[in-house]
């Protein structure tokens, strides 16, 4: 363990994520200077490389109508060995008529490991004229045209493949609330029920709302999303809003590799959703513990969540020894008998056995501090304080490491804690 961060917690976290993008093979692409497809290779080695650097952990390829299989996979298995999960997804092009009056455009997402030839050719089968080609020789497409209306289209796309659906850029080109009357749009949303609108804005909602077609508590389950919407490697994640506020999304959430993952994060958005800028804490925190000794504890390791941690388990699995041990190092007071805690706390760290908390101080927004706290089984703890130029002992009481609003609290079966 070392004392400069432990993010790889087990559970929900905030993940940076971009359901907007397009591959190399959109025939609205430009290629880097001096490449094109013959150096594909290196094309889609910087397409990963600029995800990674912008954070983005979680994003969507959705160019149009169909999926680029080869760039797909491509990017999907470069970004694979990054962390970096790729999902499957398109950006359906309807032509206006049955979709409005100058047409609509919708993402698709569909589950990470979902067969890529079955969605194109579920999408070609819901056209109204499957057997011509949707994409050209030079990668134009033609607009889709549903059978029987965009709304079904989209609700037979989703049972048939378990898609999240996006309505994009809503007021631009092909856009939702571009395409169609206010009232008209809030019918689509009510019977669409997509998952996620781009850059909605309060003044839209209202709009909406004031249709009287659909409901505030409906509404207020779509959630607003920012993405980049991409021509370019260098546009990935990187676009700004008039504000100068960066096109940003972040979920929480602990399956980046489930879709239901995704798809339950947005239809939550008030708690799980934040745009423009990660959420960080804002409080001092425990983030790891570590145990060295003999006893039932013995080399445990535990990585904290920033937000709520919960223990579940049976009676005699350890639950009240790890709190017992995190408020022996902190030397926090006990308030009650003594002799049931101090022997917990002796049996979890065996004789002569050394707990370790690392800790993150807020001193205030922005300017943060990290501390290893240890103590040995009968002796005072001790604070060392860890910088990037290597760590100091102070001479501190662990509790003094926390403002008074952030001052631990126990509470027990078995008295007070």
């Amino acid at each position: 363990m070392n004392g400069s961060t432990h993010a790889h917690f087990a559970g929900a976290r905030w993940v940076r994520v971009d359901l907007h993008l397009h591959s190399p093979g959109s025939h609205t692409f430009a290629f880097p200077q001096g490449m094109s497809t013959a150096q594909r290779d290196q094309v889609v080695e910087a397409y990963v490389q600029q995800l990674n650097d912008q954070g983005i952990e979680i994003c969507a390829i959705t160019d149009y109508q169909q999926i680029p299989e080869d760039w797909y996979i491509g990017v999907r298995e470069g970004a694979r060995e990054k962390g970096i999960y790729v999902y499957p997804g398109v950006e359906l092009s309807f032509a206006g008529g049955k979709a409005g009056k100058y047409g609509l455009h919708v993402l698709a997402i569909f589950p990470y490991e979902e067969d890529i030839s079955r969605i194109n050719a579920v999408i070609r089968n819901l056209d109204d004229r499957p057997s011509e080609q949707l994409i050209d020789k030079i990668g134009k497409h033609r607009d889709l045209i549903p059978k029987d209306g965009v709304d079904k289209f989209l609700l037979r796309l989703r049972q048939e493949t378990n898609c999240i659906l996006i309505f994009p850029h809503p007021n631009d080109d092909k856009g939702l609330l571009k395409t169609y009357k206010p009232k008209e749009a809030a019918e689509i949303l009510a019977q669409v029920r997509p998952e996620a609108i781009e850059d909605f804005s309060q003044e839209e909602w209202n709009r909406l709302l004031n249709t009287a077609q659909i409901q505030k508590d409906f509404l207020a389950r779509i959630a607003t999303v920012y993405s980049s919407d991409n021509h370019r490697i260098e546009e990935i994640g990187t676009k700004t809003l008039p504000s100068g506020a960066i096109r940003a999304t972040y979920l929480k959430l602990s399956a980046p590799d489930q879709i239901q993952a995704l798809r339950l994060a947005l239809r939550d958005s008030e708690i799980l959703v934040r745009l423009a800028q990660k959420p960080e804490p804002a409080y001092t925190r425990i983030e790891a513990l570590a145990v060295d000794g003999n006893g039932f504890l013995e080399n445990l390791r535990l990585t904290f969540s920033p937000d709520l941690n919960v223990f579940i388990g049976g009676r005699g699995v350890g639950k009240s020894a790890v709190l017992e041990v995190i408020r022996y190092v902190l030397d926090l007071p006990v308030y009650g008998p003594t002799e049931y805690r101090e022997g917990l706390v002796r049996h979890a760290l065996g004789s002569g056995g050394k707990a370790i908390l690392h800790l993150c101080q807020v001193v205030k927004s922005g300017v943060e501090r990290r501390y290893r706290v240890e103590r040995v089984w009968g002796e005072p703890p001790r604070v060392y304080e860890l910088t990037a130029q290597g760590e100091h002992l102070v001479e501190l009481p662990p509790q003094e490491l926390f403002a008074e609003n952030d001052q631990p609290l126990f509470f027990g079966q078995r008295g007070n804690l």
